[in-house]
């Protein structure tokens, strides 16, 4: 399966380009039909070799620790080597002009300022030109407190969270293998994602939060590699209080836990996820404002409907299929928005078959870890790809699941081969 390995960089490369540049060369209309090839070919790569593969990285029978400790280190010192580009990047943006290009960073400031107030954070929040309702989820907003304990501008939590997952990531990939290409290069690359945002993409970086959304996805797809439970069910609750994208991946992952691990593990792990929800957010926040979901859903919409109708200004960065939708489908803006809800509805019920089919087809093959992982994936993109709304930051999230994608492929053990060599060797 090494074949697979120049296809699975070449995919993850195009999937950069396509997000920050592709929209310049192709169009806003074409680039996600460039980026959606580059996506599925890193899944094809992806689902091929792990019916072939190994992997397993985090062994310390067999590490060489001094190499993860300098990886660590060369990573420590990249991200040190972009604080200044940062500090120039958030000069630029300034927090209280953030709210001119977007209300998400002011929104979610304000909610968490409205906690640390003991008001709830979750009420209509004016604005100068419009008052909007919250719908991000606690895990989204608390880690502002990270910076307001140091003083700090709110975003370098975001980007602290991101840089600390980095360095769990090439703590667990480095270190094994006799080979020090690939490690080396999946050193670099975590830096250089963020590198290539901060220079092309700094907007996005300096009024959204998008970092501590991709630190949870990137968690829990290191989790998922790990094949570590207790990982992936933490990862499960910083992501779904966070952002409800993964309520589409999660019955797939509780079906196939309990194929996997039997009824007694599964529910288990459903009580437990389900009661850090239940204290988190259903008994401080629901409870108060049982209509807080809808709301919140209800503006979410409605933002979309307005951006059809007007500026579509969503549509310009070329990530999702809007335009396409857009051009096909006929009547209001309403109405194009509720399609695109339903081919993504439709998408997301096609991708939890799709999972049980793969699974019960290769279960003998294949890890349902690393089939959780690929669905994760596909859930991601899918769910970005075929809605009504998806700007360019959401794009860091997938882009960070992909690198693990792309671990998991270049650094895998071919069964055979491993077999033969453990044969040698006894």
């Amino acid at each position: 399966m090494r074949r697979l390995v120049p296809l699975s960089i070449l995919f993850f490369v195009l999937q950069v380009f396509f997000v920050l540049w592709g929209k310049d060369i192709f169009g806003q209309f074409l680039n996600p039909y460039g980026l959606f090839i580059a996506y599925f070919g890193l899944a094809y790569c992806f689902f091929t070799s792990i019916l072939y593969t190994d992997f397993k990285s985090f062994n310390l029978d067999k590490v060489n620790l001094s190499s993860k400790f300098y990886a660590l280190a060369l990573s420590i010192c990249l991200f040190a080597l972009c604080i200044p580009a940062v500090r120039s990047l958030f000069s630029q943006y300034l927090i209280p002009d953030v709210i001119q290009y977007s209300d998400v960073l002011p929104l979610i400031i304000r909610q968490y300022d409205l906690f640390a107030l003991g008001e709830t954070p979750y009420q209509p929040i004016a604005f100068p030109l419009h008052t909007a309702y919250p719908a991000y989820m606690p895990f989204h907003w608390l880690p502002i407190g990270i910076s307001r304990i140091f003083g700090k501008d709110p975003r370098w939590a975001g980007l602290l969270l991101l840089v600390l997952v980095c360095l769990i990531f090439v703590f667990l990939i480095v270190g094994k293998q006799k080979n020090n290409l690939f490690p080396l290069l999946l050193t670099l690359l975590p830096t250089g994602i963020v590198y290539v945002f901060i220079k092309k993409a700094g907007s996005d970086i300096a009024i959204t939060f998008e970092t501590v959304i991709a630190a949870y996805y990137f968690f829990l797809a290191i989790a998922l590699m790990q094949k570590n439970f207790v990982m992936v069910i933490l990862g499960i609750i910083l992501c779904l209080l966070s952002r409800y994208t993964l309520v589409f991946w999660l019955p797939l992952f509780f079906l196939l836990l309990l194929f996997q691990k039997g009824f007694i593990k599964t529910a288990l792990s459903l009580g437990f996820v389900l009661l850090i929800v239940f204290l988190v957010f259903v008994y401080p926040f629901l409870f108060d404002n049982p209509s807080l979901l809808v709301d919140s859903l209800a503006y979410h919409n409605n933002a979309a409907i307005a951006d059809w109708s007007e500026h579509k200004y969503s549509f310009e960065w070329g990530v999702y299929f809007g335009n396409s939708i857009d051009l096909i489908v006929k009547g209001s803006p309403s109405h194009k928005v509720f399609i695109a809800r339903m081919i993504q509805a439709a998408t997301m019920l096609f991708l939890l078959f799709f999972g049980l089919f793969w699974y019960r087809k290769n279960k003998s093959r294949a890890s349902f870890y690393d089939i959780l992982l690929g669905m994760l994936y596909a859930s991601i993109i899918g769910f970005y790809m075929l809605g009504p709304f998806a700007f360019r930051y959401y794009m860091l999230g997938p882009l960070f699941i992909s690198l693990v994608l792309l671990a998991r492929i270049v650094m895998a053990e071919d069964r055979v081969a491993r077999k033969d060599s453990q044969e040698i060797n006894a």
